[in-house]
């Protein structure tokens, strides 16, 4: 299957030089990268918002607060 992509100036740039380094082709390495994210955790960015849970100082509602409270 074929499918076409738009690349940022920048990232085109990135991606040939990096096809030029490795001596891979850009196909090869946009492949990989899927491959790479399919096989990842999905509950990566969820795994490290836990982490932080409780980790943070002060009130738990902010409308407790001074300066915060209904007038």
């Amino acid at each position: 299957m074929t499918i076409s992509i738009r690349l940022s100036a920048e990232e085109a740039r990135e991606l040939a030089a990096l096809a030029k380094r490795t001596g891979r082709s850009r196909s090869e390495i946009l492949r990989e990268a899927f491959r790479k994210s399919r096989s990842a955790k999905p509950d990566a960015r969820r795994q490290r918002a836990l982490a932080l849970a409780g980790s943070l100082s002060g009130v738990r509602d902010l409308s407790e607060r001074e300066g915060f409270g209904k007038r």
